[in-house]
């Protein structure tokens, strides 16, 4: 199960904004910081593990 700012979301394709935190049952969580486009138009995000 996947939460994105405490709602659950089952659709592969959502779209994830800077600062949404991102939960994973049994993993942890994420917080979003940073989003950037390569060269070969790819996302690189940067994300910081929370407690």
């Amino acid at each position: 199960m996947v939460r994105v700012n405490w709602h659950v979301v089952q659709h592969p394709r959502y779209a994830v904004k800077v600062n949404d935190l991102i939960t994973i049952r049994d993993k942890g969580k994420l917080l979003i910081q940073d989003i950037q486009t390569t060269k070969k138009n790819r996302y690189r995000l940067q994300m910081e593990r929370t407690r």
